[in-house]
């Protein structure tokens, strides 16, 4: 049996380490034929679906402030 060492036990209760930069969730609804696209997008481009919206926003959001 292998026992696990100090750092990786504080890390199983502690679970995630802390962000430095927090991410809050926000919803928003598509269709099934566009979130099937967006995943597929994801998938071949090696990002999440997370990455690939907060990118295309990232301009608009700029010009706004």
């Amino acid at each position: 049996m292998k026992v696990q060492t100090l750092n990786q036990l504080e890390h199983a209760i502690g679970g995630r380490p802390k962000l430095r930069r927090k991410k809050v969730r926000l919803s928003f609804y598509l269709s099934p034929n566009e979130a099937k696209q967006l995943k597929v997008y994801a998938d071949n481009h090696d990002k999440t679906v997370s990455e690939i919206i907060r990118g295309l926003l990232k301009p608009t959001l700029t010009k706004l402030y």
